[in-house]
């Protein structure tokens, strides 16, 4: 199994380190695909900005994606000032070999979380259950220290399939590209990539930033 680590908090005083963190358990709702484009757009009409960085497990062989989309909340909207960061892992394309092709969580560094209503209330995060192409849930969303989230996909995001969409929002400026690690469960990174989120996160390639968070939930 791989860990895709995105970035790394800039916030003072995050430890990171071979012991157990207290973990913060996120509140999620479960939405379908269009309800997070009419919360930032009152006309439901904005598609965002939409990104992908490519996951290459092989040499050759067709790469897995991350993709991202950035929708900013317009005015009048019930996210007015806020920016959506959605993101999914899509396996689809990658070979099955009988390995272990599989992503079984994100943890990345991210501001302030604006918690948002997306019909049941404030909540955190939320999740596309509905009318997108992936199948895989996240199983747990924590903050695992200031500015820290981790996203658990329970028995992994594997060759030929694809994460359901979350997202989370930010009021902290205009996207910032950011370093994106895929680690193995060891101490050795095997390929750095970009990505968008909220303006000030440290980059996975900032000397110095670990190369595994060895993170455990209480």
């Amino acid at each position: 199994m791989k860990w895709l680590t995105i970035g790394f908090a800039a916030a003072a005083g995050v430890v990171l380190a071979n012991t157990p963190l207290a973990a913060q358990s996120l509140t999620i709702s479960q939405v379908n695909a269009t309800l997070p484009i009419c919360v930032f757009d009152e006309a439901c009409a904005s598609l965002g900005t939409t990104s992908s960085a490519n996951l290459q497990f092989y040499m050759q062989g067709e790469p897995g994606l991350l993709r991202t989309r950035t929708l900013p909340g317009l005015t009048g909207s019930r996210a007015a000032g806020a920016t959506d960061y959605e993101y999914q892992i899509d396996l689809t394309a990658v070979p099955a070999s009988g390995g272990s092709e599989c992503i079984v969580g994100m943890v990345f560094g991210f501001s302030t979380i604006e918690r948002i209503d997306y019909g049941h209330g404030r909540v955190d995060l939320y999740v596309i259950s509905s009318g997108s192409q992936g199948t895989i849930a996240p199983t747990a969303a924590n903050q695992i220290a200031p500015g820290l989230i981790e996203v658990d996909f329970g028995a992994g995001v594997c060759a030929g399939q694809a994460s359901e969409p979350f997202g989370l929002a930010s009021t902290q400026g205009s996207p910032a590209a950011a370093d994106i690690r895929l680690l193995e469960p060891g101490p050795v990174p095997i390929l750095d990539v970009t990505a968008r989120l909220p303006p000030g996160t440290i980059g996975a390639s900032v000397p110095g930033a670990p190369t595994n968070l060895h993170v455990v939930n209480p």
